[in-house]
């Protein structure tokens, strides 16, 4: 029996798999593109994060003005996100394909609850410039801003609203401990069976996810963070930053200014490198955005982990010297300067000693 084949057809089949094999190790090399920013973004956003903490901490610059509790919060939420999210997406720079999610059912609770919570650190930025906007009111002793910002902007109020923030974020997704489950099942694959597992959310959570994602992300990067921006602004342009403390210590002139300028910067940062991501995470439910779109939109938010520490260190002097102290400390060797400091003079003999006894008076 003669079978006629249609060389046409042949050739439009392999014209397809020289296609997919382009496509798969474009894919490949885009992934690896993709890893090796993230792990740049985690190393770096890691240290500096580390680093902020650090030099926030040996200042106590909470005690100058509570402000820099929200940034305390912020940094720490890098640090969180780091070790849950970014950390393990790069390790496919080193051939590595490792999902903590997919360990057990209890990391697979834990980890997508992590996630969904310290998902975005815009709550905390949105708090942080309000406290630069109503700070400027405890410069007027009457009315109803006068009366919040002796409330809010204090030490006690300032650990009040981050413990709300936490507190609602916490409860906000509690969802992803009970719904989310590990599933496993068995395939053959040339005669070898193969155990998978993957961590999967029920039909049911999807409007959970939606709700996560509006009230953590879209809805103050969108609405609250560009209006506060926006205030606090036109509060440092309109009064010139003269606020007034409390306790009425003295002027504090020169740290407002600091702090307004460290806060309004973080805001246009974190506005700006998240946004996209917000929108992006409302609009993948539809699966109607391309696969490299998102990983670029996803390495761009990426960024802020390492920004926002940079922007807190090189925004005052104060921060400066103490990094600058610490570098010293860490990088360079001090035994010299130490022993310098402290050294004892050795004693000279005296050449021709005199032996002339002084008779008491």
């Amino acid at each position: 029996m003669n079978v006629s084949v249609n060389e046409s057809d042949s050739q439009l089949d392999f014209d397809y798999y020289d296609l997919f094999l382009e496509w798969d190790e474009y894919l490949r090399k885009f992934d690896f593109a993709c890893a090796v920013l993230m792990l740049a973004s985690a190393v770096f956003g890691a240290i500096f994060n580390i680093v902020a903490i650090v030099v926030l901490i040996r200042l106590r610059l909470w005690k100058r003005h509570e402000g820099y509790l929200y940034l305390l919060a912020i940094f720490i939420g890098n640090i969180v996100a780091i070790i849950v999210y970014y950390l393990h997406k790069s390790l496919l720079v080193f051939g590595v394909q490792y999902r903590p999610e997919d360990v057990s059912e209890f990391a697979c609770k834990m980890y997508l609850f992590l996630y969904h919570v310290f998902y975005s650190t815009a709550w905390y930025t949105s708090a942080l410039l309000l406290n630069a906007f109503i700070h400027d009111r405890l410069a007027h002793n009457t009315g109803c801003w006068y009366r919040l910002a002796s409330k809010y902007c204090t030490v006690v109020g300032s650990l009040v609203v981050n413990g709300i923030i936490t507190f609602v974020f916490v409860i906000t997704n509690c969802w992803a401990l009970w719904t989310a489950k590990l599933v496993s099942y068995r395939r053959i694959n040339k005669s070898e069976e193969v155990h998978i597992s993957y961590c999967h959310y029920p039909e049911s959570s999807y409007r959970w996810i939606v709700v996560s994602n509006y009230v953590l992300g879209f809805v103050p990067l969108c609405f609250i963070v560009p209006v506060l921006w926006v205030l606090a602004v036109w509060t440092r342009l309109r009064h010139g930053t003269r606020f007034a403390l409390i306790s009425g210590q003295g002027d504090q002139n020169d740290e407002a200014k600091v702090f307004v300028r460290l806060s309004t910067i973080v805001g246009a940062v974190v506005f700006l490198l998240q946004f996209p991501a917000a929108v992006v995470a409302m609009l993948d439910s539809s699966h109607s955005i391309y696969y490299e779109f998102i990983e670029v939109v996803m390495l761009i938010y990426a960024t802020h982990i390492v920004v926002v520490p940079l922007c807190f260190l090189a925004g005052g002097k104060r921060m400066r010297d103490e990094l600058r102290l610490l570098f010293t400390c860490v990088c360079c060797s001090r035994k010299k300067t130490t022993n310098d400091r402290y050294r004892v003079l050795p004693l000279e003999p005296i050449e021709n000693p005199s032996t002339e006894t002084i008779a008491p008076d």
